[in-house]
């Protein structure tokens, strides 16, 4: 039986894989949230890290662009020279956070495999990894996220393999230097290295073999340390880049600090106007992108670009004639940025979208709330029994730090751009953990059937929505 079930997951995680690389050649590398070449073009042409001010990306940590320019690099005397040569360096962009995407599945499969007393569960959880649809999305784009999840999820991994070998220095450095990495690809990085460092401090200051002879030696236990060293300088050199840059006035900076932009009017548009209380489930299927009805909803806008592409105004509401028509509408109308021009496009009729990919996107709105309502139940349950297990902890601290990202940025930032899970899927392995754990944690024969049968109709649904999502988009 553990044979057959180790084969099955083989077979889930690599049709994951092949969405992924299959979504990746159907997507123009240009159709993403945010422009990524530019920073890659100065590092391919004048040889050095761009300045955070030289374009609208390129405030952004280094590794996904140095990383893609030397694919590049490798790629690009094999291409040919009639080889157009902006499209490959875009190619190279996405090419990386395919391969980022498709290694994070095997990454989560190795975190899960971490805690045998879940193994019942592993085809559901990584089924659950394997076709959650921000997840395929955000691996299939341009986007320097998907190298972030990939590094996270290595650095969590290394954690607790270093843990249970009782952090001997060389484990404890690398989880923290990936960790650091981590940072060194994405600003929310930092979750990453928190969550590793409160989970060390936690488990070794109660576990220390001999009494502490200080307080610091108490308050900062050996694991702690070397953790801490190996972080430190990958995920600072960030923070003293941008210091040393704008003359030490300051510590981080972002695109909306540096550029006049329209996105500061975007809808919601403050925090009072904000709902951190609401989640409309019933206008979210009955407009299933986003929409004026719940533009203005934090939990509705997280749940809703978990299942599908809810902010497709780049992606697949972007080629559809009518939209489109609706964009130079509005764009001749309000020909200035504003209020009443995102208004405008976020008050599209049922006939300005796109039907087939509404009769998806609603399909996967279903199908996901079930898998949703089992992880968070999960996560409870992780909570309470994470005080005796280190790998639960950990999972459980990234977890949530990595919830707080979106939620944090939202108060910074209160527009819907601000209210992305994309900024939380660095904590996709927690997701498969505690979808398990709930599993495992039924008694009654009859209950646990029950919950399996719908855990599984859910996940064949979001599968072949995922299925049916690629086919429109193609």
């Amino acid at each position: 039986m553990q044979g057959r079930r180790a084969w099955l997951t083989y077979v889930i995680l690599g049709a994951g894989m092949l969405l992924r690389v299959a979504l990746a050649a159907t997507t123009p590398p240009d159709r993403a949230y945010d422009d990524h070449y530019e920073p890659l073009k100065i590092i391919l042409e004048e040889r050095r890290v761009p300045h955070a001010s030289a374009c609208w990306e390129c405030y952004q940590p280094p590794a996904y662009y140095v990383l893609s320019a030397a694919v590049y690099t490798v790629i690009r005397p094999l291409a040919g020279e009639e080889v157009d040569t902006e499209h490959l360096a875009r190619r190279c962009l996405q090419g990386v956070s395919v391969a980022a995407g498709c290694a994070t599945l095997v990454v989560c499969l190795l975190i899960f495999r971490r805690m045998p007393a879940l193994a019942a569960a592993e085809l559901p959880a990584m089924a659950l990894v394997a076709f959650l649809p921000r997840h395929l999305y955000m691996s299939a784009m341009a986007t320097n996220d998907a190298l972030t999840y990939f590094l996270a999820s290595v650095a969590i991994y290394t954690a607790c393999c270093a843990h249970s070998a009782r952090w001997p220095i060389g484990r404890s450095l690398l989880a923290g230097a990936l960790a650091g990495a981590a940072v060194l690809s994405k600003g929310y990085g930092w979750v990453t290295v928190a969550a590793i460092l409160l989970s060390t401090w936690w488990f070794t200051r109660r576990t220390a073999d001999t009494p502490p002879r200080s307080r610091l030696a108490r308050e900062l236990p050996r694991p702690l340390l070397l953790v801490l060293a190996g972080a430190l300088v990958p995920a600072i050199w960030p923070t003293v880049r941008t210091a040393v840059a704008f003359n030490f006035e300051r510590l981080h900076v972002d695109n909306f600090a540096l550029f006049d932009n329209p996105l500061r009017f975007q809808p919601p548009g403050s925090i009072g106007e904000t709902s951190f209380a609401s989640f409309r489930f019933r206008a979210l299927l009955d407009k299933p992108w986003l929409h004026r009805d719940h533009a203005d909803s934090f939990w509705t806008q997280a749940y809703a670009r978990l299942w599908f592409d809810y902010e497709g105004e780049k992606t697949t509401l972007a080629p559809y004639p009518p939209w489109q028509a609706l964009w130079e509408r509005s764009a001749r109308e309000q020909p200035r940025w504003n209020r009443q021009r995102w208004d405008m496009l976020l008050s599209y009729a049922p006939d300005e979208v796109p039907p087939r990919l509404r009769a998806v996107a609603v399909a996967a709105y279903l199908a996901g709330l079930p898998l949703t309502l089992v992880v968070v139940a999960g996560a409870g349950l992780a909570v309470r029994r994470m005080r005796q297990d280190f790998p639960l902890a950990l999972l459980s601290i990234h977890a949530l730090l990595a919830l707080l990202v979106p939620v944090v940025q939202t108060l910074r930032l209160p527009h819907f751009c601000a209210m992305k899970m994309a900024f939380a899927l660095s904590g996709l392995a927690s997701a498969a953990v505690f979808l398990a754990l709930v599993l495992v944690s039924v008694r009654r024969p009859a209950i646990r059937g029950v919950l399996y049968a719908a855990v599984a109709v859910a996940l064949v649904v979001i599968a072949l929505s995922d299925l049916g999502y690629l086919c429109l988009r193609s």
